[in-house]
């Protein structure tokens, strides 16, 4: 407990400095059970993940800090110098700390987090007497398939540099998700009646939209954050723990 943070320190010190460097991460954080740290049994501390964008062409950086709450006073400390781009997903912490950087901090959308939304929208329903047909005039299922649509061209471009990457972005993607974002309005603005779960759907997706397009603009920037949510936590070649 005394030896390894003596040690790794440094390390992690370095490894922050050099990732605030990238200008384009992902993060995210979860809650961990913590039996031991001054407040009694059971309490809730946080683990946050604070990687390299998976776009960039560098050595990747992967960073853990552990801290006691979900506040934003941990973003406030690990970007005090920073100037870039953050992806993560829409908790409001994040948004904060954009409007008061005032310009210099750029928060991006995670379209994996809208697509779950609609996705669980359509588990909501009772499909199983429905026809392939009907399934496909949901609601749900057309938002679904134009996310979709959006993935499937985005995928191709995994394997070019971001000058051509962003290039084709702005030729094959953005149409897909202007068609998105024009769907999910016609159902804002609809009177047909919809469930709590699709209602929750079309405001995430309209609230986050501006968020949600940003990764049209920069090849480096990620379409979601789910590499921060999966690979960051299996990552075989690098990462540290702070606390």
């Amino acid at each position: 407990n005394k030896l390894v943070p003596g040690i790794f320190e440094p390390v992690v010190d370095y490894l922050t400095e050099c990732l605030l460097k990238y200008k384009y991460t992902q993060n995210d954080e979860t809650y961990i059970q913590v039996n031991k740290d001054g407040r009694g049994p059971g309490h809730k501390s946080f683990l946050w993940v604070h990687c390299s964008s998976e776009l960039l062409d560098c050595n990747p950086i992967i960073i853990f800090c552990y801290e006691a709450t979900r506040g934003t006073d941990h973003l406030r400390k690990f970007f005090r110098e920073f100037l870039g781009y953050i992806t993560c997903d829409a908790y409001v912490s994040y948004q904060v700390l954009e409007d008061e950087k005032n310009g210099l901090i750029t928060v991006t959308g995670c379209l994996m987090h809208c697509r779950r939304y609609f996705a669980q929208a359509f588990f909501v329903n009772d499909v199983s007497g429905l026809s392939d047909e009907q399934l496909l005039e949901l609601p749900e299922t057309k938002a679904l398939m134009l996310i979709r649509n959006i993935y499937h061209e985005e995928n191709l471009l995994k394997g070019l540099n971001s000058v051509d990457r962003i290039i084709m972005r702005k030729k094959i993607v953005e149409p897909k998700v202007d068609q998105f974002f024009e769907y999910v309005h016609s159902l804002e603005t609809s009177d047909q009646i919809f469930s709590d779960r699709m209602k929750k759907a079309i405001t995430y997706a309209v609230n986050q939209e501006e968020h949600l397009r940003r990764f049209v603009t920069d090849g480096n920037i990620s379409i979601d954050n789910g590499h921060a949510l999966s690979e960051a936590f299996t990552y075989p070649k690098a990462f540290t723990l702070s606390a």
